[in-house]
């Protein structure tokens, strides 16, 4: 009987330390499907980090290249406000030869050494006359390309 409740003592014993095993390796799968969950949630975590640098990383491409193509844009307009304000000059000192060979037309007409005055042929008042309306449609005309000079100029400051 010793032997027999020591038998008894023993089965119950590792039907303990049984139930108390099952008990752990329960908790150890639980564990592995908690940390199984936690794993797969990072490895989304993850893969969304990595898309949203790739992501970034286009857009920083995009606006590098959006930036070079602007600078050279603005290269261009710089180039071309400088070349109608060269344009702009050259027809200004048009502008002022001509006003100067209309003053001194005038001022030879009214000081007489273009055979003024009454000694005047009707033929030579004639072309004075064309010359005069000559030069002063050259003066109209420069000032006429002046001011679209400067307005080119002011649009092409505005695109800047």
């Amino acid at each position: 009987t010793r032997q027999a409740n020591d038998g008894n003592a023993a089965k119950a014993r590792w039907a303990s330390e049984g139930v108390q095993f099952q008990q752990q390796l329960e908790d150890a799968e639980h564990q592995i499907g908690v940390l199984t969950k936690q794993k797969a949630q990072l490895g989304g975590q993850v893969e969304e980090a990595k898309r949203s640098a790739e992501e970034e990383a286009r857009g920083r491409n995009k606006a590098q290249g959006e930036l070079r193509n602007l600078q050279s844009d603005l290269d261009r307009m710089r180039d071309s406000i400088e070349e109608e304000q060269e344009g702009k000059a050259n027809f200004q000192r048009q502008l002022a030869k001509a006003n100067g060979e209309l003053q001194s037309i005038r001022a030879k007409i009214a000081s007489g050494e273009l055979g003024g005055g009454d000694g005047m042929s009707e033929d030579a008042r004639r072309r004075m006359q064309a010359k005069l309306a000559e030069a002063e449609s050259q003066v109209e005309g420069a000032l006429a390309k002046a001011a679209s000079l400067e307005k080119v100029k002011h649009k092409l400051q505005a695109e800047l």
